[in-house]
């Protein structure tokens, strides 16, 4: 059975009067180019980017996914397989978990088939899935229980097979990879 059929079943999937709450949270639907745009326009300001990834990644870790983790009583496992499902029925591409290890508080997703990547394909020079990295981020954080960061070291933007996102504390990820750190995180 399917997120939203479970959803729908145990009554936690609403569609009433203008209003889509799953979860007890309200929810929009959007053409995907309304994110693909805004991304695209601030391409170039990686103050707007770090704002945009940072405001995504602290409304998941402090607000939707803290609550459903607390409402539910989600393990490491059930935060993982709960990022998976929503993300899919939301439309943000085919996601894989290439690599997850709750020890070392890290782990490697790729998607394919992202909706901003391929808007923005040919049309940006860097990674471009900030919106992404940010719940990637927020729901890793509410699942490893501390502050994850996520950096995207492949895209489909830039002519890559698929979206490829590394997590982990930012200490780690500047090690192995300063130079993403440093555009997309502002970490040098």
């Amino acid at each position: 059975m399917g997120i939203f059929n479970e959803l729908t079943l145990i009554r936690q999937l609403t569609f009433e009067d203008g209003n889509i709450r799953m979860l007890g949270q309200r929810m929009q639907i959007l053409p995907s180019d309304v994110l693909a745009r805004y991304v695209f326009d601030i391409r170039d300001d990686s103050q707007a980017i770090l704002k945009l990834y940072i405001s995504v990644k602290d409304s998941l870790r402090e607000g939707f996914g803290l609550s459903i983790g607390k409402t539910y009583g989600f393990s490491f496992k059930d935060y993982s397989k709960w990022f998976v499902d929503l993300a899919m029925v939301a439309g943000w591409g085919k996601i894989v978990w290439e690599e997850l290890n709750e020890e070392k508080r890290g782990g490697v997703v790729t998607i394919q088939d992202s909706p901003i990547a391929s808007y923005l394909k040919g049309k940006v020079k860097d990674p471009c899935d900030h919106f992404t990295r940010g719940f990637i981020a927020g729901a890793a954080s509410c699942a490893f229980k501390e502050d994850i960061d996520i950096i995207e070291i492949e895209c489909e933007a830039v002519n890559a097979q698929k979206c490829m996102f590394i997590m982990g504390k930012k200490e780690d990820l500047k090690q192995k990879f300063p130079e993403a750190c440093a555009t997309q995180l502002r970490i040098l």
